[in-house]
């Protein structure tokens, strides 16, 4: 009977902290907790909240209230749209005191490096391709440019009535350094229109990418790259409502290294599995800016 080894104590609080540090999308879950999306597991299925309702009418002469349509609230399918894993390995040489330490340090590189921006470019690059969100395409010439567009979204989001409170700006370290060179009044005024700022790496924030399966020829590293016929993004502005994103981990034990029949390291089964989506009729509460095609 092949051995097993349990895993280190706490190790789990490791795997999560060192992803909701490094995340950048993490702030947008917040508007999924796990009341409103209830999760049938074994059929790959989430499932959200979407309500509809009538609206007010005339009180009748003798003070009765007219009955519309009323309120309903159903609860909408979403299929789970990511499924990746891993086998971490470590030396068995580490002993049993150093091991929870090796294991801690490789599992939080491993969120930071690998785990984190592919969930992020992920989450942008869905959000990016929903139908009904609003796009534009257009490289900018300088910071004035760039916050002409901001300033263009953000009235453009109040025209449809999207709520102000709960409104992320994702954008790129360089832009938003030449929006805050300008520092003007108007620019001040832009930025703090939003609820947070989230600077996002180039690499993690592409209108679409290529997940690497980690088997087939040329895709045996794993990880992501820039879609084919993708365009860098400038900027996402997200209305938390508009987001269904939520994530699972499973981790399965330790495979002893004397079972291991292909290495001499211990190893370390790990898979994230989840669902990001554009909630039904909130598609004009997300904003994409992207790069005009060369």
């Amino acid at each position: 009977m092949p051995n097993s080894i349990e895993l280190p104590k706490g190790y789990e609080n490791v795997l999560m902290e060192a992803y909701r540090k490094e995340s950048l999308t993490a702030v947008l879950e917040s508007a999924a907790p796990q009341g409103n999306i209830a999760q049938m597991e074994q059929l790959g299925e989430f499932y959200y909240p979407v309500y509809s309702m009538g609206g007010l009418g005339d009180v009748q002469a003798n003070g009765r209230l007219p009955q519309n349509s009323g309120a309903s609230l159903t609860w909408k399918p979403i299929s789970a749209n990511y499924d990746r894993g891993t086998i971490l390995e470590i030396d068995q040489k580490v002993d049993a005191q150093s091991f929870n330490l090796a294991f801690g340090n490789a599992a939080a590189h491993f969120n930071r490096t690998k785990v984190v921006p592919e969930g992020d470019a992920f989450v942008f690059s869905t959000l990016c391709a929903g139908t009904g969100i609003t796009k534009e395409q257009k490289t900018y010439a300088d910071g004035a440019d760039m916050l002409k567009g901001l300033n263009a979204a953000m009235c453009d989001m109040d025209e449809k009535e999207v709520p102000e409170e709960g409104r992320v700006l994702f954008i790129t370290p360089t832009l938003l350094g030449m929006v805050k060179d300008l520092d003007t009044t108007k620019s001040r005024e832009a930025l703090d229109g939003f609820s947070s700022i989230v600077k996002v790496p180039q690499s993690r924030f592409y209108s679409a990418i290529d997940l690497l399966d980690g088997t087939t020829k040329d895709e045996e590293i794993g990880h992501y790259k820039k879609g084919t016929g993708a365009v860098d993004m400038n900027f996402l502005i997200v209305h938390k409502d508009a987001v269904v994103l939520r994530w699972n981990f499973a981790h399965g034990k330790v495979i002893d290294a004397e079972d291991n029949q292909q290495g001499f390291g211990h190893l370390f089964k790990y898979r994230k599995y989840g669902v990001c989506g554009v909630r039904e009729n909130l598609a004009h509460y997300i904003t994409a800016g992207m790069k005009a095609a060369a």
